[in-house]
């Protein structure tokens, strides 16, 4: 290669010189790499191309002479001759077997029948009759390709794709069941018919009776006659109704669950088995009856106004309670769905109830127990703090009696009591404390998040304890219990105090609002929390420090407010500090 001079030499490497054969080259490279793309496209979606070895042998010879102009733009700078000799060498036997193979398919192409003249002759002399009748037919020849079809095949087949010598099962989108072979076959001797579905447009299958007869005997002369009937209709109509039997039969059987449909006037027109056995009538004693006359007085009362919602045409959601004769108090989950037409009218909803007798029993036994432990846990937790006070007094007491004696044995014990019924203490106001907290607030306003923590933490921490910035751009609006709320970010802010760096304290409380949900994010410069300790901070009594006061209670109060307003919080890793993430639903 060295011996060799790159052709930029010849060019004495002048700027516009090289421009015009490096841009010419390039638009040429590019326009036959195109055009062997396309080739190669057509010939993938056009399986019955009649020469298909043609076909290849071109888009080859059109690919490499792109290559070479390409490679004419590389020798521009790098004297690769021997590689580009080798490239037209390639061409050239390329073309030669191209030319060899066209040479060779002259007499087939040049054969091949004019289909504007043979559609003239057919329609002109065989198939006049095939144009005024209503079914859609088609002609095809010895290799399934269509040769003529009428003005009605149209409305049946994708506008623009019936064209002449197109394989006829083309059109169909089971391809895969029709064996032309096996029909040819079966044509012999008698008609073929069977249901193919076919893509109109996207999204509209149509369901077509496709019947073909074998015309003429010998092969080259055989021809089909095909007419395709649309019966969508008809089936989508039966498998609708075999459906609609199938649905109603097995809910009638099956389904668990009160469910019946009531019209307008409040007339059941339809009851499944539940309901007769719920209110111990047959189906013929409850349909056509007003549900007023079925439902006893209470519970029709309670469901008056909820019935007249749905028929105005909203969708709605009940918890009723209900009580038979004899029997004891039943409750029920009910979905009320209006049935509106096509005009927007409401003719009747359906009625879904589900018995939930057992669930709001155990719902019930519940909260009776959680209010008994709650209770439990303030009376112990409150009986529990006065004799440890006691002791906590007592204690100094006898340290300030015994502070002249030289036994510091005695005094490091009274320390040690000291100092642990202190932390018994703040663990007992913990307790009480969380006691607060874990049941659920009924009373809940619509605040502005940024305003109701600036009011609340400012009057809890000095600015001299920590700096303290609230962002929230939105003013995002939430409903929370504010007797309560603020207690998550002042155990956090607490806790930024109390594993502070050698810096005084900062704390960031980014609000953002995010689709039906309010993030926010808190960070501080504290020392941060280890990866591995995310999820046990939130434990009770766990501490990072096992010497520093407090019960340990702080991050499991926060997780239990926030539970009680549908939120949840999230420790994150970072950098610097410490990083929550905070999320409300709004």
């Amino acid at each position: 290669m060295d011996q060799f001079m790159p052709h930029g030499t010849c060019y004495m490497w002048n700027t516009p010189l090289l421009l015009l054969h490096v841009g010419s080259n390039a638009f040429i490279g590019l326009s036959y790499f195109c055009l062997s793309a396309c080739l190669f496209y057509i010939f993938k979606k056009r399986k019955d191309f009649p020469f298909p070895k043609l076909f290849i042998v071109y888009v080859l010879f059109i690919l490499l002479c792109g290559a070479g102009h390409f490679f004419d733009i590389y020798t521009i700078w790098k004297p690769y001759y021997f590689i580009a000799g080798y490239l037209r060498l390639a061409i050239a036997m390329v073309s030669i077997l191209a030319a060899f193979i066209m040479l060779k398919s002259l007499s087939s192409i040049l054969s091949m029948p004019n289909l504007k003249i043979l559609q003239s002759k057919i329609e002109d002399e065989k198939f006049e009759i095939l144009a005024e009748l209503k079914t859609a037919v088609l002609v095809l020849d010895h290799q399934f390709k269509v040769i003529y079809f009428n003005n009605v095949c149209g409305q049946l087949f994708p506008e623009g794709s019936m064209r002449l010598n197109e394989s006829f099962f083309s059109f169909f989108t089971e391809e895969d069941l029709v064996e032309p072979k096996k029909i040819a076959a079966l044509t012999s001797k008698s008609p073929w018919q069977k249901i193919l579905k076919v893509e109109k447009t996207k999204g509209q299958i149509l369901d077509l009776e496709v019947n073909i007869t074998q015309v003429g005997k010998s092969s080259e002369k055989k021809q089909y006659i095909v007419g395709c009937n649309d019966l969508s209709n008809v089936l989508r109509q039966q498998r609708e109704k075999g459906k609609l039997d199938k649905l109603l039969e097995v809910t009638n059987r099956e389904v668990p669950h009160l469910l019946s449909y009531v019209d307008k006037d409040l007339r059941y027109q339809f009851v499944n088995r539940r309901y007769e056995t719920y209110f111990d009538k047959r189906a013929d004693q409850l349909i056509g009856e007003k549900v007023e006359s079925i439902l006893p007085a209470e519970t029709f009362r309670q469901s008056l106004d909820v019935f007249q919602r749905v028929l105005q045409g909203e969708t709605v959601r009940a918890e009723v309670k209900n009580r038979m004769l004899n029997r004891p108090m039943d409750y029920f989950d009910v979905y009320y769905s209006p049935d509106i037409d096509s005009n927007g009218e409401v003719q009747g909803f359906v009625v879904l109830g589900v018995d939930i007798t057992a669930i709001v029993k155990v719902r019930h036994q519940l909260a009776r127990k959680n209010e008994f432990l709650e209770q439990y846990a303030y009376l112990v937790s409150h009986d529990l703090r006065a004799p440890l006070r006691h002791i906590s007094n007592y204690t100094e007491l006898l340290t300030k009696e015994l502070s002249d004696l030289p036994n510091e044995n005695s005094k490091k014990y009274l320390n040690y009591i000291d100092k642990n019924s202190k932390r018994a203490h703040s663990m007992i106001s913990g307790m009480l404390k969380l006691s607060t907290v874990v049941k659920d607030s009924a009373s809940r306003s619509k605040l502005d998040l940024g305003e109701y923590l600036q009011e609340k933490l400012n009057g809890i921490f000095l600015e001299d304890q920590v700096s303290l910035k609230i962002d929230d751009p939105l003013e995002t609006t939430v409903s929370i219990d504010e007797d309560t709320f603020y207690l998550v970010f002042q155990n956090l802010i607490e806790n930024s105090i109390k594993y502070k760096s050698n810096d005084k304290p900062e704390v960031c409380i980014d609000i953002e609002k995010s689709y039906n949900k309010v993030l926010i994010n808190y960070r501080d410069n504290s020392s941060g929390i280890d990866e591995e300790d995310h999820e046990l901070i939130f434990k009770a009594f766990w501490k990072k420090d096992k010497q520093t006061d407090g019960p340990g209670l702080g991050m499991m109060i926060v997780r239990k407010v926030l539970e009680n307003h549908t939120g949840e919080i999230r420790s994150l890793t970072s950098s610097e500090g410490c990083h929550f993430q905070i999320t409300l639903e709004v």
